[in-house]
């Protein structure tokens, strides 16, 4: 998922935007069914999710996605812009501040996934 982010950066440091936020999650999950010592069924599910939040002329726009292709992270990005197009303007558009004093790098986060 890293990848993915970086990825969305990247686009996103490329596009007219003030200022972006980007929120990835996944999860895998595992569920196993058994009648009288017998396993009838097992079922793993592995979801994944972006959201882009962009600031364009003072608006905020968002826009999620459970699709982490390119064609559909453009998409993403491109609904979030529009998003940001169509709203009001916010004095208050990103509740954090853009820079941080705390520099977490993902491998130091979780160094038991590769």
């Amino acid at each position: 998922m890293l990848k993915v982010v970086e990825k969305t950066a990247g686009i996103l440091r490329k596009q007219s935007v003030e200022g972006f936020d980007i929120y990835c999650t996944e999860s895998v999950g595992f569920t196993a069914e058994v009648r009288n010592g017998s396993v009838e069924t097992v079922k793993t599910t592995h979801r994944v999710g972006l959201a882009v939040r962009v600031l364009v002329d003072g608006r905020l726009g968002f826009a999620y996605t459970t699709d982490t292709s390119d064609d559909s992270v453009l998409v993403t990005i491109e609904c979030a812009k529009e998003n940001a197009r169509v709203s009001g303007r916010d004095e208050y558009s990103f509740s954090a501040p853009s820079t941080s004093p705390f520099s977490l790098k993902y491998d130091e986060c979780y160094p038991e996934i590769p």
